[in-house]
């Protein structure tokens, strides 16, 4: 079982799994969007104490403090990943979220890698984004399941995603 932070990891980690060569369904593997970090170790507490099967907990970079934390509780079967800079979608291949959206919001026009590069979380950047181009509010779990439409093989994954599916691997 995987439990995240948010909507964005479950409806993109379920996608990318099979352009990594690790189905989720055939493997039994399981992501549950936990609402947050703090909730992320709720479920884990009571999952780990019912449960005989491996947990990974995935953390944005700002958990960092909780994850080492939960470090010291874990059993041998479970691990915690934190995301090393900012949230799920700062490890997103920026020419994927590019051909993604391009290709939705394709009659307002297209946007580049410039368009998506900065400092700061990319949810942040994708918002101010949305706001420029007229694409409307800006949700994330929109954005995932566009972006996951566009996913289609081992080029789709960043040097982050196969560490990450290394791990969920393992």
């Amino acid at each position: 079982m995987i439990l995240a932070e948010g909507i964005t990891e479950e409806i993109l980690l379920t996608a990318f799994s099979n352009a990594a060569g690790l189905d989720f369904d055939k493997n039994g593997i399981k992501i549950v969007s936990s609402g947050g970090k703090n909730k992320i170790l709720k479920q884990y507490d009571r999952l780990r104490r019912e449960a005989g099967f491996p947990i990974l907990m995935i953390f944005d970079s700002d958990g960092h403090e909780l994850a080492e934390a939960t470090k010291k509780s874990l059993r041998s079967i479970d691990d915690v990943y934190v995301i090393p800079q900012g949230e799920f979608e700062d490890i997103l291949p920026e020419e994927l979220i590019c051909k993604a959206i391009n290709s939705h919001y394709r009659l307002f026009g297209e946007i580049n890698v410039a368009d998506i590069e900065g400092t700061g979380l990319k949810s942040h950047i994708l918002e101010r984004l949305w706001q420029k181009k007229g694409f409307g509010k800006f949700r994330k779990a929109e954005f995932a399941s566009i972006v996951a439409g566009h996913i289609s093989n081992a080029t789709s994954l960043s040097t982050e995603l196969k560490v990450l599916f290394s791990k969920i691997n393992n």
